[in-house]
């Protein structure tokens, strides 16, 4: 996927972005002024950012262009939503039918990871499981041992190595 409106000047000099490789993202933005959300898509790592305006190209699936710059992109990317998102963005949703586009958003394959606005965000909570070894008591000739983890108050098995 080539962007060719934005051409790179004859003689312009890109560098290669040797830091850590970007990954792509679906951006929701809520806009309380007009009733809607804006859907975007940008590219991160860390705490960097880089609108997906900035694009050029995505070539061979994991090598971005930009004006100044080629340089990796995460290789599980679904290169289809950034060539997607690039091409159509922004996106209005109207808050009439933000319940239609969250259900419609999920529903879809292979999803990129998204940022919503603060009201939506997902807490997460990571919380180390806790092992339980249970020995039962052998019927006849044969032993048998589980091991369970529990996670959040529900134990399940793990399967035997």
């Amino acid at each position: 996927m080539l962007d060719t409106s934005q051409p790179i000047e004859p003689k312009q000099q890109i560098s290669w972005d040797d830091v850590a490789p970007w990954e792509f993202r679906v951006k929701v933005t809520a806009h309380d002024d007009t009733q809607e959300w804006k859907l975007d898509g940008e590219l991160y790592r860390g705490e960097e950012t880089l609108p997906t305006s900035d694009l050029v190209g995505v070539m061979s699936g994991d090598l971005l262009l930009t004006k100044t710059h080629l340089g990796h992109l995460q290789s599980d990317i679904p290169g289809a939503w950034i060539s997607w998102v690039t091409k159509h963005a922004p996106i209005a949703v109207p808050y009439q039918h933000r319940d239609t586009f969250v259900k419609l958003f999920w529903a879809a394959p292979n999803l990129p990871s998204a940022a919503w606005p603060e009201n939506l965000a997902l807490e997460q909570i990571a919380e180390p499981p806790q092992p339980c070894l249970r020995v039962h008591e052998s019927t006849g000739t044969q032993h048998r041992d589980q091991l369970t983890a529990d996670v959040s108050s529900r134990k399940s098995p793990l399967p035997a190595p």
